[in-house]
């Protein structure tokens, strides 16, 4: 029985935070992770905003400072949610872009609050010669938002929620 006892000391749920521990913020994790310095510099994206069309189609524009010919995916999700309800992408012109309207499967998305994702993969295979070349390989990237993929490829992720 002793023994028993022993063995269940700690096993519980504990309704309280641990002494010293924390809730970090994205933000916070990813510059505690951040060790190589990628996040450091200036922000690529200057400006970004999505309106309505004529059509109830959103319609995503920002100033994102990439290369000319620089493909970047916007992404809808309902705020709080991770599953993508649209998607499109749009390619970057004298440091803007623009995306076509974005519809739902169903037509125009309901009015309400969502999560918007801009995203860029320095990839051979995704982004043309040009900005690959001009960014090196996407290597040369830093700034709030640059990081590296799970395979070592640069990337650009930045999201924010926007009522619609």
């Amino acid at each position: 029985m002793l023994v028993l006892t022993f063995a269940t000391v700690g096993c519980g749920t504990r309704s309280e935070p641990q002494s010293g521990v924390s809730d970090l913020s994205f933000e916070e994790i990813e510059t505690r992770r951040d060790t190589t310095g990628l996040s450091r510099g200036v922000a690529p994206l200057k400006q970004f905003s999505a309106s309505r069309g004529p059509a109830g189609g959103v319609v995503a524009r920002g100033e994102l400072q990439f290369p000319d010919s620089t493909l970047v995916t916007v992404t809808l999700s309902r705020a709080g949610e991770r599953h993508a309800l649209a998607q499109a992408q749009a390619v970057i012109r004298r440091g803007r872009f623009v995306t076509a309207p974005i519809f739902g499967s169903e037509g125009p998305l309901a009015t309400g609050n969502y999560r918007m994702e801009i995203t860029a993969l320095f990839d051979a295979g995704i982004q043309p010669e040009i900005v690959m070349r001009s960014t090196r390989d996407g290597q040369n990237l830093r700034g709030p938002g640059i990081t590296r993929d799970r395979f070592g490829v640069p990337a650009y992720h930045h999201e924010q929620e926007l009522t619609l």
